[in-house]
């Protein structure tokens, strides 16, 4: 029930894309096919549901979820994202159980996770999906998390890594280099993610 409270107090931003969707923004930030083809249809069917559902539909969303939750053993970045997205803003669209095991699997990816301070030469990953996996998430954790002990490490980290990721992509005068062109709208997505989830907890990264 406490669960419950917390994050059945969120309002959505109807000035921006709907934030339920804004996971999708980075649909296309790692290489290969979807691996998780059924996220876009969960994330787009709470995106589509008014602010007040009734208890049907909760109970569609929430059989939904819990669907989903059984058939992805295995996560990744954008999972991960999107589950923290759902705890943050898609409490009132979920059953108490829903949203407990929901919180549960969150946070036993962040627990699992590492999360070290990100290498700029890692030839692994991209510039985005750097500011994704070692910024936004860990960033988002911590918001998410802020009463679980370790949260505020995990906060640090993650705006410590957006303001370094947005530092780093940037000239002097703020303008982005060049080299970011063909990925540009993937690495101003975790910063702007970052930034309208912020604001949800009353924090700035930058």
């Amino acid at each position: 029930a406490a669960i419950g409270r917390k994050v059945r107090s969120g309002d959505r931003l109807s000035d921006v894309c709907d934030v339920f969707l804004q996971p999708l923004w980075s649909l296309r930030a790692f290489e290969g096919p979807n691996t998780q083809p059924q996220l876009p249809a969960l994330l787009t069917l709470i995106a589509d549901t008014p602010a007040t559902p009734d208890r049907k539909t909760v109970s569609r969303i929430s059989r939904r979820l819990l669907e989903f939750l059984d058939d992805v053993p295995d996560s990744d970045p954008l999972v991960q994202l999107s589950l923290l997205t759902i705890l943050t803003w898609g409490g009132r669209y979920l059953s108490e159980e829903a949203l407990a095991r929901l919180w549960l699997r969150a946070f036993q990816e962040v627990r699992a996770g590492e999360f070290p301070d990100a290498d700029p030469n890692d030839p692994a990953l991209t510039e985005d999906q750097s500011l994704l996996v070692h910024g936004e998430i860990p960033f988002l954790a911590g918001l998410v998390f802020q009463e679980v002990r370790g949260s505020k490490h995990l906060l640090q980290l993650g705006e410590r890594q957006l303001r370094a990721g947005l530092e780093a992509g940037t000239d002097t005068d703020g303008m982005p280099h060049s080299r970011l062109l063909a990925r540009f709208s993937l690495w101003l997505s975790p910063l702007c993610r970052a930034a309208i989830t912020g604001r949800r907890f009353d924090t700035t990264w930058k």
